[in-house]
């Protein structure tokens, strides 16, 4: 019975998989014939030969289609338009054979894009993917003895191999395909004759270029990743980052060249939390087009990936450049976080795995504190380098209690933040809040004398505290743990690391985990016993000697370097 279960089980899976092909097919088909705005859902429904409901019960709505759609798209032209590198005509035959498929739409797409979002989208991305094409397989041809071609022979290959210039001869000149194929591989090998270069091979001693697309909250997860860029660039090599738009201010003020992504999803954390948004940055092809158009553009050594960009580990990945990834908080979060549903949605519709693009990384760095991460005891191959942390952090002398959550936007986040400051008010105690970009500071009921900051550096912050109240994430808690601050812990969200880092450290000994719907007669009670009861301020200080000797950024540059050594 159980073997005719299973049997039964894969069947339907199978079934299910194949009605959601025909749907994604029968959408790109109608693309040829129609305009976007133009397509409904029964249009595809009828083309698929099935119903509107059954296509709602796999996609979700229309704005759900169009979103597999995209990706199905981007998925099919990557899957065409294989071929191999530095081989001129094979790789001309292949291009043409895709536009004999797909010329037509990519032209009536690009007729929409200053009308129609979604065309855009398709556009800007197909663009990019294009430039990549051609720079990894064409681009060898113009520098043969390795390195990168130049841009301006970039831009004219481009040019010369684009879906335009297909239509001018196809179309509207009404050539053959086989002399439009020509005439295309006359351009394009004028192109490479004019700009072939005999370049000076590279010293032997070159430094390593380490590119780093931090992620995208912005928030916590930042500093880690800024701070070992620092570290790579103190011993000599050269680090460009590449990120969404509101990171830039903050890789700039660390000294680091930045780029933002042209064409990936775009992410702002202090504009809320929405799960699906945020799965969708994380798993965005896009993403990793970019990356790689970057690479194809000034070459590099090796890409160092948050692990959560799964998009674009799987874009560098391909593109066979090394990949080192940073884990920034307990390991044992990241395998749950693998699991959850919506990783594992988003990720079967990605093509992989967060698990395989870990393991197919040069290395995995963990910036947890090995004795509070439970999967720092089990078998693979990651390195726990510790918490990165300021490089000042030192034993705070502080008398304040400093109340700081999340610089994203959480739901609920502002009644505990007021509860919070209404605890500390009524102990009397001083209070320094942090609001960071997620909450407005306007109609927050303060004591006397507290201070508010939007944004106040956390060493800054920390030296003057002898307390934290903070959320559970892994940044605010291991840098007060680095201060020897004990805390109370008030996760804001069960999906993210905050539960798991506060129940670690509670376990520790070095803070008290609360509830998000905790009264402010709690919230004072926890500050009263961590202030009243020594072991906890001890259990606090053992921790951040742990964290201070660990130089989480000198050891995550050691592992890069091992990674990154010839064989």
């Amino acid at each position: 019975m159980k073997t005719t279960r299973s049997y039964e089980q894969t069947a339907r899976r199978a079934a299910t998989e194949r009605t959601r092909t025909a749907i994604l097919d029968a959408g790109l088909d109608l693309g040829r014939e129609k305009l976007t705005v133009e397509i409904v859902l029964g249009d595809i429904a009828e083309r698929a030969g099935v119903s509107v409901q059954t296509v709602l019960r796999h996609f979700g709505s229309r704005e759900g289609l169009f979103d597999a759609l995209q990706q199905h798209g981007a998925t099919r032209v990557g899957e065409q338009r294989r071929a191999p590198v530095g081989e001129l005509e094979t790789d001309l035959r292949v291009l043409v054979d895709h536009y004999e498929l797909w010329g037509d739409m990519s032209i009536t797409l690009l007729a929409q894009e200053r009308t129609d979002e979604r065309s855009r989208a398709v556009t800007t991305t197909g663009r990019a993917m294009h430039r990549a094409w051609v720079a990894e397989l064409i681009g060898p041809l113009v520098a043969p003895h390795g390195g990168a071609a130049p841009d301006e022979a970039v831009d004219e290959l481009v040019v010369v191999t684009d879906v335009y210039a297909w239509k001018l001869l196809r179309r509207d000149r009404g050539l053959s395909r086989a002399d439009t194929e020509h005439r295309m591989l006359s351009l394009a090998r004028a192109v490479i004759e004019r700009h072939r270069t005999t370049p000076t091979p590279p010293p032997e001693d070159r430094t390593p270029t380490p590119y780093l697309p931090p992620p995208p909250s912005g928030g916590g997860n930042l500093p880690p990743a800024l701070a070992i860029a620092a570290e790579l660039e103190r011993r000599g090599d050269s680090v460009r980052v590449i990120g969404h738009d509101d990171q830039r201010a903050a890789v700039e003020a660390a000294g680091l060249p930045f780029e933002p992504y042209p064409t990936g999803l775009q992410w702002v954390g202090s504009r809320g939390s929405n799960p699906v948004a945020m799965f969708r940055v994380f798993h965005d092809a896009a993403l990793g087009t970019d990356v790689v158009a970057s690479i194809a553009r000034e070459p590099v050594d090796a890409v160092i990936v948050d692990c959560m960009l799964l998009g674009v580990l799987k874009g560098v990945q391909q593109a066979g450049v090394p990949t080192v990834v940073i884990a920034h908080s307990f390991m044992s979060f990241w395998h749950r976080w693998r699991r959850n549903p919506l990783t594992a949605l988003f990720s079967a519709r990605l093509g992989a795995r967060a698990d395989r693009l870990w393991d197919a990384a040069e290395a995995v760095l963990v910036t947890a504190l090995p004795e509070l991460d439970s999967a720092s005891a089990e078998p693979g191959g990651a390195t726990w380098i510790g918490p990165v942390v300021p490089p000042e952090s030192a034993p705070s002398t502080g008398d304040a209690v400093l109340v700081s959550l999340s610089s994203v936007n959480l739901p609920g986040q502002r009644p505990v933040l007021q509860r919070a400051i209404d605890a500390v008010g009524a102990l009397g105690l001083p209070l320094i809040v942090t609001t960071g970009p997620a909450i407005d500071a306007e109609g927050l009921r303060l004591p006397a004398g507290a201070e508010v900051h939007r944004y106040l550096p956390h060493p800054e912050a920390m030296r003057r505290a002898r307390l934290v109240i903070g959320h559970g994430g892994h940044g605010t808690t291991m840098t007060a743990l680095a201060h020897d601050l004990p805390l109370v812990m008030i996760p804001l969200h069960p999906m993210i690391d905050q539960p798991l880092v506060a129940a670690a450290v509670e376990r520790a000994g070095a803070g008290i985990a609360l509830k998000k719907s905790a009264s402010t007669t709690t919230i004072a009670a926890a500050v009263r016993r961590l202030l009243d009861e020594p072991g906890h301020a001890a259990a606090a200080a053992r921790l951040g000697a742990s964290i201070r000797q660990s130089d989480a950024a000198a050891g995550a540059a050691d592992r890069i370097a091992q990674a990154l050594a010839p064989a």
